[in-house]
Order: structure tokens, then C-alpha cells, then sequence
């Protein structure tokens, strides 16, 4: 590549000397004082400033700002664009090796960089080059700051609106390496270059969109007759004062486009009166007839319900689109995208840094979400292929309502329950502490646990879990200590949380569920985290979750077996389809046909033994397991589980095809895919690490196996919660776990809800060619717990 030259006009001459008068003391604190210190270079009356770290190697030598490697890509690509510019760096000397300046020296050059800014007054934007730079504008040193997020966004600072962006040098590192997205770094730096300037000549583009500001009743029929006329997708997005739904959020406004050239937006927080609640039934009559595009809609839609009372809807949603495009969603806001696929930097203010009381600002914000709402749903439906597109369509549409619902029915906690088990488990963790000779250690101190267990006869280096996971059932002190630690956890992490934090005004706790969360496609649930209730203690727990009414009753729906009966689809296994259809007990017939136990056997222990470790391997070869672990758990030879595998492979030969099958397919393509169109990347198989490649084998098995399964229950849900709904029934679906579902019955509406479960659950169409049958078990009891 020939760069370009570059003349410079203005040296800070002025700026060095007085610096240097009045900062010397502040050099001398430096570890760098005394080292050639570089200036910058570039226009008085520069629009553009751009801002480095400090300089390199042949910047030091030369004198200059930005003439090494990095510092030509930056000159070539400043090259490309019209305008005057002044670039400098924070730190104005050279450090070892490259090493990032350290706090110290970025403080003592502060004063430096102040004084060229005040110089700099005819500035438009500062483009901030990498992390440490961004972060001195932006004000912040947390280390979750990424600039893989925050790059090409404006930010408002008290040194004016600064864009930060990747610095050239690591540009240059990157050269080849592209993004989920299929874009390398250099694309994204010149871009947000070229968008700089763009800003700084032609301040914030405005789109050509039309914004009605609902303020009276003419405003509400206009927005009634043209969005009721309008046959296109229509976006929607709220603007609150909180995420906390449930919580103390409020609605500030909500915003309904048609097309990408209108959009209406209805500032509620500002309104009352009559011309509120025709607005408010408008806005819900367009909601339920409309066909809506949000972005996150589960969000939306939990505002919807709990503030209007609107029920949940099958709407479009972009997020779930990336989701299934990019197989993850970190980092991909809609701001974000609309910055990196559309191009909006007028877009990159949140209105959090706006302020609730600009709401001119915050109204225009709000209707550029629902128009970019439709604008990324498109981009991405547009890059999605058919199977993914019918996952989309047929699955995650539906089951994000679905999930919604069961945020917003939420669940009912027995507090007296929980204040009675606080005070059992309490009074247990410290006789626990004292019968194992504890009570007089610190147990959040490694120091006295390590010399505790010293003095034990057990010397180690660490006490953390894995450590100490060596000597469980070796040494009895491990064995307590480890208990101990369990039911802390138990009692740190969900009893006083529940007791405290949880339940909202409602008196209900309302989880938050995810689609898009998890790389194998099983559902994720936070604030709390009501699937994944620990093994031990887990129905002593789950005793906290009873029914809202008096006499109600917790209902469990569980499909039986259903990541074997998925392997048995995807793979087409004879042998194990024929064993679902007969309805027999796969772990039993596997065990007798393994020869781990003979028909006619009458030692009940035997059979148990037997059927334990046909039900290991039934599961274990899922998720990869080997003759080694088999051995570990079986207290046999490595040997012995190797003969044990190959016994059960060679009673399932069609699953190990299938399994060879997609080792093939993963090498060949670096992804997978579901029978029902999820795609998961697995670009690690072409790793030169033998574990990596080991685990994406792995991986290659098990994730359309869990994926398919849990979009079979999510779609069998819906199927129940449907019929109940049609039957005009009180029952509520409550919580979902990956292939169970969780009711709240109404009294007198048990016989009728397991009769819909029964029939509906079991009726999912699975793109499979060929049937097994699907089982579902229904338990229930006076809270979730006594479900048996």
C-alpha cells in the first residue's frame, strides 16, 4: 500500500513552553521524565482533533505524532477524507517496549492535552483512538469498557461529543480477522473515520422521517387514521425510566412508525386526563392489530402488560434475527447496529445521557428506535437463510410470547416457608462449623482454611472448589468443608435473597427469560434464576414456590426422556426408535442388551447397578462422554468402560454414525444445525489446540440435541397454554426448564389441565423424518416441591 504524504501547518510551540514552565513538577513525578516528548501536529482551526495514546518507537525518533506503522494507516486513511484535523496522543513521551502508559503518566500529561484542546476551539469532534484514550474522554477506567462496543458511537463530554474507535495499530494486527458479522476492523476504522468527519462538516444527519409529537386529540385521530390505514409493519418501542419492569419503572413514551419516512410518539409521562385515555386505548388497539417489529420485544411487552394491561402478542423482533445470525447478542444493541449496518450516527446519543427533561431529545430518540426497530429487522432477515428463517418463524416468535407470559404471571413465594428454613439452615451452618472443628476459622479466608486442614495432615495450595474436588470422599475434613459450602451457598444465594430481594409490589417474584442468552439454544433466566435450583436441597427449595390462590395447586409437566428421544430423530437409531415406540424403558433394555444384566435377574441391587450405568451412558454420549469418565463414576477399569462403550454403540450403531456424521460436517463447514434451523458456529474445530477440537466434537453432538429438545417443549407449552386460554381457564403457566413446565392451577381446573397436557404436549410437529413418540409426566402438589 503507498501512503500519502502529509504537510502540517501548526506546531503548539506556545503550548510546549508554557507546559513546561508550569507543569515541571508534575514531569518530575513521571517515570518518563526526561525523554523526548512529542507534540501534535495539524490546523489551529481544525474541526477534527484525533487523540492516540502516546507515542511509538519511530514517533520518538522522528519527533513526530503517528509516522510509524500504525500512524501511516492512520495518514492514509485521513487521505480519503475532506477537512482540517489535528492529531496528538494523551501521553506525549515514548514508553518500553510499547507498554501502556500507567495511570500516573496519563495524570501528568493530562495537563498538557487540557491546554491543546483549549487552543483547539473551532473543534466539531474528537475521535478518540483505542481503549486508554477513550477512556480519559469518556471518564471512566472501568474495565468492562470495550471498545468493540462503544466504537463508532458519539459521546457528549465535557470536552465536547468525542468518537472513540479502534486504534490503527491494532487495525493493523487485525487485518484479517473478521467479525460474526463478516467485517474486518479496518472496514469499522474507516468508517467511523469517515463518519467523523462527516459529522464535523455536516453536523447530525437527519434522516427524513416525519415525527408527530401526540400532544392533543387531533394529533391522537391523526395517529389513529394513518397508522390504522398503513398495511406495513409497524414499530413500536416504550421509553421508561428503569429496566425493573416490575419495579419502579415508569413510562416516559412510546413511539409507533409506519415505514422508515413517519413516526408518531406520545410523551404519556406528560399527559392526563381525557386525552390520556383515548391515547391509551388507541395505542391498544393498534398493538393487538397491528403486526409490530420491536427490538428486544420482550422488554416492550412486559411494559405493555404491566402498565396497560395489554397481553403479550407474537410481534417481529430483530434481536432474535441477530441472535440467530450472529449466535450471540453481546455488545449488539440496537444503537449499535443501527451505527454498523445503517449507518445512523445522528442515532448514537442514548437519551440516558440526554436527561429525562430534554424531552425534545428524548421523544425524537424514542421514534428513531421504532423506525430502526423495522430498519435492522429487515437488514438481518434479509442475511438469514431458510432454516433459520423457519427456527424464526415457527419457533422463537411463538415461544417469546410464550416466555413473556410467564414473566408477567410470575411467581408466588411463601415468605413464612422461607423465614422458617433461614432459620433452620442458619442454625445448621454454624453446627456444621463447630462438629468439624471450624468454628474458630474465618471460612472466607484461604489462609486459615489451608492452615486449618495443614494441621488436619492435608497440605495443598488452594482452597478453591476444583482443589479441593480431588480429595472429596478421601479426606472426611474436605468432605465438611465442601457440605458447609453448599448449603452457604444454598442460603446465601437463594433463601436471604428471596427473603429480601425478589418479591415485587405484587407480592409475586417475575423472573426474566431469555431466547437469546444461550450458544446451544436453550432458554437462560435471571433476576432470579428460577431454572437452575441446585441439585442439593433442590425440593427443599422449590417448597418456597405455592400457588397465588387458596387451595391452589403446583403442577409439573415433564417430557420423559427427551434428549434421548431427539437423538433418536436426528439420528434415526432403529434399535432406539423401535424401543420409544414399544413404550419400553430405554435404560433397563439398554442395560439387558449390553449384557450388564441378565432377563430374569432377581437381585433388585443387581438391576439398579445395571440400569444405573446404562442410563450414564444413554445420557453421557451426548455430551461426549469417554472410558475415563465412565471408569471414575463406575469404580472400574478404563479398560472395562472402553469394552462397556463399544457394547452400547454397537447396540446403537445408527447414533454413532449420526455422531461420526457431524464430526464430518464440522470439519468440512465449522457449524451445526438443529432439525429445526439453528445454526451454532464452532470455528474452534479448526483449532491446532487438540482440546479445542475435542470440545467442538463435543459440542458438534450435543447442542442440536439440547436445542431441538427444548424448542420441542417450548412449542409443546404453547400448545398448552393456548387450549387453557380458549377454555377461558384461570390456570397460569408459571416457569419453564428447558423440557418441563411449571402451573399454577386453579382450584377445581386439575383434571381439566392435565387432560390439555396430556393431549397438546405431545402433539409438536418436529421436522423430523422419522415419528417417536413424545411422553409427557405430570406431577403436582400444594407447592412446586411436593410435585411428585
Amino acid at each position: 500500500m503507498k501512503l500519502r504524504g502529509f504537510v502540517y501547518n501548526f506546531l503548539f510551540d506556545d503550548v510546549v513552553t508554557k507546559n513546561k514552565k508550569e507543569d515541571k513538577n508534575a514531569c518530575e513525578k513521571c517515570k518518563l521524565n526526561g525523554r523526548r516528548m512529542v507534540w501534535g501536529e495539524g490546523d489551529l482551526d481544525a474541526e477534527v482533533v484525533i487523540v492516540g495514546r502516546n507515542p511509538g518507537r519511530e514517533e520518538n525518533e522522528v519527533g513526530r505524532p503517528f509516522v510509524g506503522p500504525a500512524g501511516r494507516l492512520l495518514r492514509e486513511v485521513l487521505g480519503y477524507v475532506n477537512g482540517k484535523y489535528y492529531i496528538t496522543n494523551v501521553v506525549k513521551c515514548y514508553t518500553d517496549n510499547d507498554e501502556e502508559p500507567d495511570h500516573l503518566m496519563v495524570k501528568c500529561c493530562s495537563g498538557y492535552l487540557e491546554e491543546e484542546l483549549s487552543k483547539l476551539s473551532n473543534r466539531k469532534i474528537i475521535i478518540a483512538l483505542g481503549d486508554m484514550a477513550s477512556k480519559w474522554f469518556v471518564g471512566t477506567q472501568n474495565e468492562s469498557f470495550s471498545i468493540t462496543k462503544e466504537r463508532g458511537l458519539i459521546k457528549k463530554t465535557k470536552y465536547g461529543e468525542v468518537m472513540t474507535t479502534f486504534h490503527p495499530s491494532y487495525v493493523r494486527r487485525s487485518l484479517n480477522q473478521k467479525d460474526k458479522m463478516g467485517v474486518v476492523p479496518l472496514e469499522y476504522f474507516v468508517r467511523d473515520i469517515k463518519n467523523a468527519f462527516d459529522f464535523a462538516y455536516q453536523g447530525r444527519k437527519r434522516d427524513d422521517i416525519k415525527i408527530t409529537i401526540v400532544k392533543d386529540e387531533s394529533d391522537v385521530f391523526l395517529m389513529e387514521r394513518i397508522l390504522g390505514e398503513y398495511n406495513g409493519l409497524v414499530g413500536f418501542d416504550f421509553e421508561t425510566t428503569s429496566l425493573d419492569v416490575f419495579g419502579d419503572a415508569r413510562v416516559l413514551s412510546v413511539a409507533l412508525s409506519a415505514g422508515n419516512k413517519e413516526a408518531f410518539v406520545v410523551p404519556l409521562s406528560c399527559m392526563d386526563g381525557t386525552v390520556k385515555e383515548k391515547v391509551v386505548s388507541v395505542l391498544g388497539s393498534l398493538y393487538r392489530s397491528k403486526k409490530l417489529v420491536m427490538y428486544n420485544s420482550s422488554f416492550d411487552m412486559k411494559v405493555a402488560c404491566k402498565c396497560f394491561g395489554w397481553d403479550p402478542c407474537i410481534v417481529d423482533d430483530g434481536l432474535l434475527l441477530v441472535y440467530l445470525k450472529m449466535g450471540e447478542i453481546s455488545g449488539l444493541s440496537l444503537k449499535r447496529l443501527a451505527v454498523d449496518c445503517l449507518g445512523k450516527i445522528d442515532y448514537s446519543v442514548d437519551w440516558k445521557e440526554i436527561g429525562e427533561d430534554n424531552v425534545g431529545e428524548l421523544l425524537e430518540y424514542n421514534a428513531k428506535d421504532a423506525v430502526y426497530a423495522v430498519e435492522v429487522m429487515d437488514y438481518f432477515k434479509s442475511r438469514i437463510d431458510d432454516g433459520m428463517r423457519n427456527v424464526y418463524e415457527k419457533v422463537l416468535k411463538p415461544a417469546n410470547r410464550l416466555l413473556v407470559e410467564i414473566s408477567v404471571n410470575g411467581l408466588k413465594v411463601d415468605k413464612e416457608y422461607l423465614l422458617s428454613i433461614e432459620k433452620e439452615v442458619s442454625a445448621e451452618l454454624e453446627k456444621m462449623k463447630r462438629e468439624f472443628g471450624f468454628a474458630d476459622v474465618n471460612l472466607n479466608s484461604p489462609k486459615q482454611v489451608l492452615a486449618k486442614l495443614k494441621s488436619r495432615g492435608l497440605s495443598i495450595d488452594s482452597t478453591r472448589q476444583k482443589e479441593l474436588e480431588k480429595y472429596r470422599n478421601k479426606y472426611k475434613v474436605v468432605d465438611d468443608l465442601l457440605n458447609y459450602r453448599e448449603m452457604q451457598t444454598v442460603y446465601s444465594r437463594y433463601i436471604v435473597p428471596y427473603i429480601r430481594d425478589h418479591e415485587k409490589s405484587d407480592g409475586l417474584v417475575h423472573p426474566e427469560f431469555s431466547l437469546v442468552n444461550t450458544a446451544t439454544g436453550r432458554t437462560a433466566c435471571t433476576n432470579p434464576n428460577v431454572q437452575n435450583i441446585p441439585v442439593r436441597m433442590g425440593d427443599y427449595l422449590r417448597r418456597m414456590f405455592i400457588s397465588r390462590w387458596e387451595d391452589g395447586l403446583m403442577l409439573k409437566c415433564d417430557y420423559s426422556q427427551q434428549e434421548l428421544r431427539v437423538a433418536a430423530m436426528i439420528s434415526g437409531d432403529e434399535n432406539m426408535i423401535k424401543m420409544f415406540k414399544n413404550g419400553n424403558d430405554i435404560h433397563y433394555m439398554a442395560a439387558l442388551m449390553m449384557g450388564l444384566v441378565k432377563e430374569g435377574e432377581e437381585d433388585k441391587e443387581k438391576w439398579e447397578k445395571a440400569r444405573r450405568i446404562a442410563k450414564a451412558l444413554n445420557f453421557g454420549v451426548i455430551y461426549g462422554r469417554g472410558a475415563e469418565s465412565i471408569a471414575g463414576e463406575f469404580k472400574i477399569s478404563v479398560e472395562e468402560g472402553e469394552h462397556i462403550r463399544k457394547k452400547y454403540f454397537n447396540m446403537f450403531p445408527g447414533l454413532w454414525e449420526w455422531i461420526e456424521r457431524q464430526k464430518r460436517f464440522l470439519d468440512e463447514n465449522g457449524y451445526v444445525r438443529s432439525m429445526f434451523g439453528r445454526v451454532r458456529w464452532l470455528k474452534e474445530v479448526w483449532s491446532h489446540d487438540l482440546r479445542e477440537r475435542e470440545e467442538a466434537y463435543r459440542k458438534a453432538v450435543n447442542t442440536p440435541i439440547q436445542a431441538d429438545a427444548s424448542d420441542i417443549a417450548l412449542l409443546g407449552m404453547c400448545r398448552v397454554v393456548e387450549e387453557i386460554k380458549k377454555r377461558e381457564l384461570r390456570t397460569k403457566i408459571v416457569n419453564f426448564e428447558h423440557d418441563a413446565g411449571l402451573f399454577d392451577v386453579y382450584p377445581g381446573e386439575l383434571d381439566e389441565v392435565i387432560s390439555i397436557i396430556k393431549r397438546e404436549a405431545v402433539k409438536v410437529e418436529v421436522p423430523s423424518p422419522v415419528y417417536v413418540p413424545l411422553e409427557v409426566e405430570v406431577s403436582y402438589g400444594k407447592s412446586w416441591g411436593d410435585c411428585k
